[in-house]
């Protein structure tokens, strides 16, 4: 039976009870009488209404995705019609669905459904579900809406570096790997490799990589017998919860190369003794094992006070010898003593040799520095500074030596000599230990020997020159064969004598070495005649000869010039090439090896102008060679710019600027010339006296005011006159006698004019 039949049964027998009711009450009216009819009441019905309400009052729903909330509908009163729903304030992005949007009589419920796309607006909004029924007022229910964005996706990345390895067989090679993790991953990640050729193993430290690290490095191993090729291995990355991340690394399998050769060093012997300003020898010998046959480089560690050079620096043979030089201030006692040797090609690219090296105390002194010149050399003034202190005039002894102190670390020593018409003044701005051993330059021997001889076999327009214990000479055959030299040391000293036929091309000039003659330790004893020196004769011998490159000379015209130094004290002048020239080979001439003995040094010295008339502006390259092999020298940069101004005082004095270049940091002299009155002043100055100075700031001193100074001594006031500036470096020792096979030295030249 339907709800509506029902209802109505139920109404009419609510009318037939009020029926009997109205009859009874009719009946028992007054005394048994007729009681007037009476008209029947029907109750009004209780007016009708509707609700709705929300399962949940506030929904979250992240973007793209949706949600739904269940609808209650109420009827209250004699309200039973149906219900429709509908849904107020959906924002931009959000569409709102119910089902059913009408709900029929006797239904109480429905469905809101809300879906959020991607792009809709993150936030909160109140939405209104309204319910109409007919007759009734309308109902509502309140859903707060908050779009949500979505939560990130855990991602992680990996990156290899290098992306290509070459490994030889029986080798390894590493790869540094970068982990990324993203979107909030946070978890431990493992690492695995994949497509690893045959032979090929990988080795991962860490292979997993905990919360918070990302670095890792995979070691490929390739056997002895991994195939050769190339293969694309794969670095995969693995994490819970996250999409793999690979890396790809390109390796190359080469065959592994023959096994290279060492080398080792040795001191004999392991120990030495040297005293305080002297000099000690002892060897190096370099031991080679397999295939290794390059030159081994040797440098030392010395203790404080002891400097080491080695002759040759670079050995191609099986020794070299190792000069340990003690300064006047070394430390008294024994020291270690250390000597490396580096070498390309081999095995091991360097190997050591321990020794001890111990420097005792030299004799007591008198308290003195002693500077010796001799004969007619001897200075008309000498004056010394101590440090930074005055200068004081010194005056000789019956000697000729001129004997001083110096208690500071550093001095100047000043002498001026009669030259010609006129005077030239020397400064020397040196360390201490400089200066008294520069004090021994001037005169090896007072009162040595003079050593006279001739030569045979040259033609009148040759070059020849004579050395002999220190002392150098030329001999012009056109006027004379005879040769002398004075102030020669006694003892057993070398002598080279240099033929160089002249040549000439059109206007070019140049001497070309054609023989020599070389004799070891003559006895020099009390001076006297050689025996002749015939280049015609059995006694000479030809030159050997190599190719010198020069590099970095700009184009400039650049000059060749080759002289030879003796283990035992000869210097001699081989052949100049004074036709300048652009040309960046030339040919070099020296003694033949099987002719040399350990200490022998060849000076290849090549000078650059930027023309023939730029006499005062120019570099020059000095590069020491003990055999005659084709060698290239470097020319420096050209020299940085030189300040040079009057200075005041009771003098004319000059200073000279000048910002100090690495490849010029060692050795600096500046002289000003005036020709007309034939006046020089000429300042030497040492690094050492520099004291680490990044510039260079010296003035010529003011001795006006010293006993026994003469006007003449000095620059004359009005008179123009030609200053130069040269600043040298080198590689090697620390003074510009210490050098070996190899070592190199380079200067450069500036110069002007003005007038003081």
């Amino acid at each position: 039976m339907t709800a509506h039949r029902v209802r109505a049964r139920w109404r009419a027998s609510l009318a037939a009870v009020q029926t009997a009711v109205a009859f009874v009450l009719l009946g028992c009216a007054g005394d048994g009488g007729s009681a007037p009819p009476t008209t029947p009441v029907t109750p009004s019905p209780t007016p009708g209404s509707i609700s709705v309400t929300a399962a949940v009052s506030a929904l979250s729903v992240v973007q793209g995705q949706s949600g739904t909330v269940s609808l209650t509908v109420a009827r209250v009163g004699s309200f039973t019609g149906a219900v429709d729903l509908t849904v107020e304030g959906a924002p931009s992005g959000v569409t709102a669905a119910i089902a059913p949007v009408s709900v029929g009589a006797g239904a109480t419920s429905a469905t809101l459904s809300l879906q959020v796309s991607a792009a809709a607006a993150a936030g909160t909004t109140t939405l209104t579900v309204r319910a109409r029924g007919t007759g009734v007022s309308d109902a509502t229910a309140a859903i707060a809406l908050t779009v949500t964005a979505p939560p990130p996706t855990p991602t992680i990345a990996l990156a290899a570096t290098p992306a290509a390895i070459s490994v030889v067989q029986g080798a390894t090679g590493a790869v540094t790997l970068a982990l990324t993790r993203g979107g909030g991953f946070a978890a431990a990640v493992d690492l695995i490799a994949e497509g690893l050729p045959s032979g090929v193993t990988a080795v991962f430290a860490p292979a997993q990589l905990g919360a918070g690290v990302t670095a890792s490095t995979v070691t490929l191993q390739a056997a002895a017998a991994a195939a050769t090729g190339n293969a694309t291995v794969t670095i995969r990355a693995r994490g819970t919860g996250v999409a793999d991340a690979t890396a790809a690394v390109t390796l190359t399998v080469t065959a592994s190369a023959p096994p290279l050769g060492g080398f080792s060093i040795a001191v004999t012997p392991p120990t030495a003794s040297v005293q305080q300003g002297q000099s000690v020898t002892t060897t190096v010998t370099v031991t080679r094992t397999g295939s290794f046959t390059g030159a081994v480089a040797l440098s030392a560690t010395t203790p404080s006070g002891v400097t080491a050079s080695f002759t040759p620096s670079s050995v191609t043979g099986s020794s070299s010898t190792l000069t340990l030089s003690a300064a006047a201030g070394a430390t008294v006692g024994a020291g270690a003593l250390t000597i490396t040797g580096t070498a390309t090609g081999a095995a091991n690219a360097t190997a050591t040799a321990a020794a001890t090296i111990t420097v005792t105390a030299a004799p007591p002194v008198t308290g003195s520095i002693a500077w010796t010149y001799c004969g007619t050399d001897r200075p008309l003034f000498f004056a010394v500074q101590d440090g930074n202190g005055a200068w004081t005039r010194v005056t000789p002894g019956t000697d000729n030596v001129f004997r001083f102190d110096i208690t500071a670390s550093r001095g100047g020593v000043a002498a001026v000599q009669a030259v010609g018409a006129g005077h030239t003044m020397n400064v020397y701005y040196l360390t201490r230990d400089e200066i008294v051993t520069y004090g021994t330059s001037f005169c090896d021997e007072p009162g040595g020997r003079t050593v006279t001889g001739t030569v045979a076999g040259v033609g009148s327009t040759d070059l020849v020159s004579v050395a002999l214990g220190g002392k150098f000479t030329s001999v012009v055959p056109s006027q004379s064969l005879a040769w002398s030299l004075a102030n020669v040391r006694s003892g057993s000293r070398d002598l080279v004598a240099a033929r160089a036929p002249l040549t000439l091309s059109g206007f070019s000039v140049s001497y070309a070495l054609s023989q020599m003659i070389l004799r070891r330790n003559v006895a020099v004893g009390t001076g006297g005649a050689q025996p002749v020196l015939d280049f015609g004769g059995t006694e000479a011998f030809a030159p050997s000869s190599a190719n010198v490159t020069l590099v970095n000379g700009g184009g400039e015209l650049s000059t060749l010039v080759t002289l030879f130094s003796t283990a035992n004290g000869a210097s001699a002048l081989l052949a100049p090439d004074v036709s300048s020239s652009a040309a960046t080979t030339r040919t070099w001439r020296g003694v033949p090896t099987p002719r040399l003995v350990a200490g022998d040094l060849h000076q290849i010295v090549a000078s650059a102008t930027p023309s023939a008339s730029s006499s005062l502006t120019g570099r020059q390259v000095t590069l020491y060679s003990s055999s005659v092999v084709d060698r290239t020298l470097t020319f420096g940069p050209a020299l940085a710019s030189v300040s040079t101004a009057t200075a005041g005082g009771g003098m004319v004095r000059l200073r000279s600027q000048y910002t100090l270049q690495s490849q010029y940091n060692r050795f600096f002299v500046a002289q000003y010339q005036q020709t007309s009155n034939s006046r020089i002043h000429q300042v030497s100055t040492s690094s050492g006296y520099l004291q680490g100075a990044s510039a260079y700031d010296v003035t010529v001193p003011d001795l006006s005011a010293l006993t026994g100074w003469q006007s003449a001594y000095g620059l004359a006031a009005g008179v123009p006159l030609t200053w130069t500036f040269a600043a040298t470096g080198w590689t090697g020792g620390t003074t510009l006698t210490n050098f070996g096979d190899g070592n190199v030295v380079l200067s450069a030249t500036t110069g002007g004019q003005v007038t003081p």
